[in-house]
């Protein structure tokens, strides 16, 4: 696939790493650098892809449910357009995984699973992190308070950076180096774009490595941010100059210098 993915800006965590922020008109195909090692992406408690039903797809058109974003079709979101990237293999995949809880579920709120990235997939990324976002209406919805959606989206990214970069000594999956990320949250769960990119800047600001990691592990690892038009952009960077700002050690290049 084409490299259509153009990197806006860069910020140097002294935890995490690089945080790359790029303009991408679709995160699947065109992912930030030709290819990451993983993407991470938002999807549903069993892992079964975007389902709309008629009311559902009828309330987003009229602004009654998840503030009326018009995703009403599965390839609107990145979940569809990975569905339908992975096939037929990636289903298999995806329902051999154990179910758990009450109601039963494959991947709670606030948490992540990591698996392999086949079928077309394969061509830009080796492994998929899915994350499970809380729509933002349950905030609503006791006994949840107004903060839990905020605090489960944050874990979604906390888990799923875990995965992706805490390598296990028993012989666990291996850590990877650069991730590419759509931004949670944003899109069929209905978390405004400034509480979305509020959330992503927390959580590349808040995440730690593990302790007996030396000082080149933060050198190796890099989140790609992939954002599709310039408004988002605009929010996703102001959101992560605040949180480099808070950190006293965050460092932020524009345009070409970030590419240095």
């Amino acid at each position: 696939m084409a490299d259509g993915a153009r990197l806006m800006r860069a910020w140097g965590f002294p935890n995490l790493g690089r945080v790359e922020l790029h303009l991408t008109p679709d995160v699947v195909a065109f992912a930030p650098h030709g290819g990451c090692d993983a993407l991470l992406y938002g999807a549903n408690e069993l892992l079964s892809g975007p389902l709309f039903t008629p009311s559902e797809a009828n309330a987003r058109l009229e602004g009654n449910s998840v503030r009326g974003n018009g995703i009403i079709y599965p390839e609107q979101c990145v979940d569809g357009q990975v569905t339908e990237a992975g096939g037929l293999e990636l289903r298999r995949i995806l329902s051999a995984l154990p179910m758990h809880g009450s109601p039963p579920v494959r991947c709670a709120w606030g948490s992540a699973v990591r698996t392999i990235a086949p079928g077309v997939l394969r061509q830009n990324f080796r492994e998929l992190l899915h994350a499970c976002p809380p729509p933002f209406a349950c905030s609503s919805s006791p006994p949840l308070a107004a903060a839990e959606p905020r605090a489960l989206l944050l874990g979604c990214y906390l888990r799923a950076f875990d995965l992706a970069w805490r390598t296990d000594s028993r012989g666990g999956l291996p850590a990877l180096a650069t991730v590419a990320a759509s931004l949670l949250g944003a899109g069929a769960r209905g978390f405004s774009l400034n509480r979305a990119a509020d959330v992503l800047a927390d959580a590349v600001g808040s995440w730690r490595p593990p302790r007996c990691e030396g000082a080149e592990g933060a050198a190796a690892r890099v989140l790609c941010v992939g954002v599709q038009d310039e408004e988002v952009a605009e929010a996703v960077g102001s959101w992560l100059d605040r949180r480099a700002r808070r950190n006293g050690h965050g460092t932020s290049r524009h345009g070409h210098e970030a590419s240095l």
